[in-house]
């Protein structure tokens, strides 16, 4: 429902105070009588959008008019308002969001928070009723579950993506996450990674495991492959003969539709690089490098093994955190490349990543790199005394 009302201004030009929807007989400020009436104001609320407007040159009657037009059909073009529509969460995600979404790389892992969180969460409500206190209570409920702050941060940057699209397709006029709820403080630092020695012996310990020959050797393959050029899980088990690896050329080349920042992926194929790869022997049924007995991903595949590999490992070595995710072989990557000189673009270029600030979370100094910087504070000590002994001398 909306009101129509005029401001009334007292006439006194020292006093001007306004009066609301009522004409008052005196003043109360300064006692004046005289007032000068605005022109007809429209204040109505649709699809949780204030509208507010006056009408010049117009009666009581033509302003109600104005008004019913408004609420009624609420029209996009004259006064920026959208026509409201009936749409589910569910109906809208499954017609609309995913035909458009599923093209892209990360498109599993979207259906997954569809699929296990918003939908049954939200999925029979109408979308322009979901309100920023839905959101917010929906979050804290994520966080009593037992999800992490990023977690829950990532769930709620979906909504916002559905939500945007939703605003776009003018399905809904208002954007009831952006600008409105801040996503919760995240702990992502992680130091983790492995050193030479822990390699080492990581990768003698393969030899130990009761599995099969073909599994022993694509472990020890992935692992190798994973730190030497720090390729993300998705990118190294989808890596392709031919279409990703081309020993002739020596390089492995990744495009940019299937990286996870859209930009394309160049690493030269080098040192134990090419000779993992050199040994490894191309499957007739698959054109993947890692492949199962089915021809398929090996992903899925090596997970038990990689999570049966680690747990051992860390029971065998107690400064291994038993958390270590085959991510971390990524960050080890970084490290190693940091120890040995390199720059930090190259670092970024190898990584394939955008920022600085990103590189942080996978770059990590040892404490023998530490130790080896801070000694050299010392030799300002050191020129310092030499200074002032031979100040003394010639004085």
């Amino acid at each position: 429902m909306g009101a129509i009302y005029r401001i009334y201004t007292c006439s006194n030009g020292k006093c001007r105070k306004q009066y609301q929807r009522k004409q008052p007989t005196v003043c109360q400020h300064c006692g004046n009588k005289q007032f000068t009436a605005s022109n007809p104001i429209v204040d109505c609320w649709v699809d949780g959008k204030r509208f507010r407007k006056a009408v010049p040159n117009a009666s009581l009657a033509e302003a109600r008019a104005v008004m019913r037009k408004i609420e009624g059909q609420a029209v996009a073009g004259e006064y920026g308002l959208t026509q409201s529509k009936r749409t589910k969460l569910r109906d809208f995600i499954e017609k609309s969001y995913w035909p458009w979404y599923k093209v892209k790389n990360s498109a599993r892992n979207v259906r997954y928070e569809l699929d296990g969180h918003i939908i049954p969460e939200f999925g029979d409500k109408l979308l322009q009723r979901i309100s920023t206190k839905d959101i917010e209570g929906w979050r804290t409920r994520l966080l009593d579950q037992g999800l992490k702050p990023a977690s829950v941060n990532r769930l709620v940057s979906r909504m916002s993506s559905i939500f945007t699209r939703a605003v776009r397709w003018k399905e809904i006029a208002i954007h009831p996450i952006k600008g409105n709820v801040e996503q919760y403080q995240e702990n992502n630092e992680r130091t983790y990674y492995l050193t030479p020695e822990q390699y080492g012996k990581l990768i003698n310990l393969i030899d130990e495991m009761e599995w099969p020959a073909s599994i022993r050797v694509n472990m020890k393959a992935a692992i190798t492959l994973s730190i030497h050029t720090g390729l993300r899980k998705s990118n190294l088990f989808g890596l392709e003969w031919g279409r990703h690896v081309d020993m002739k050329k020596g390089l492995i080349y990744i495009p940019g539709s299937e990286s996870k920042n859209d930009d394309p992926i160049s690493i030269p194929i080098v040192g134990p690089a090419a000779e993992i790869l050199s040994s490894i022997p191309k499957a007739l049924h698959s054109p993947y490098v890692f492949t199962d007995i089915h021809g398929g991903k090996y992903d899925r595949f090596m997970k038990n093994f990689w999570k049966e590999l680690r747990d051992r490992f860390a029971e065998q070595n107690r400064d291994f955190p038993k958390d270590f995710h085959w991510h971390d072989l990524r960050a080890t990557c970084a490290t190693w490349l940091k120890m040995a000189g390199v720059a930090d673009d190259v670092i970024m270029r190898v990584l394939n990543l955008k920022s600085a600030r990103v590189l942080k979370r996978y770059r990590h100094h040892t404490l023998e790199q530490v130790k080896k910087e801070v000694e050299k504070i010392g030799e300002y000590f050191i020129s310092d005394q030499a200074v002032t002994k031979q100040g003394k001398k010639s004085s």
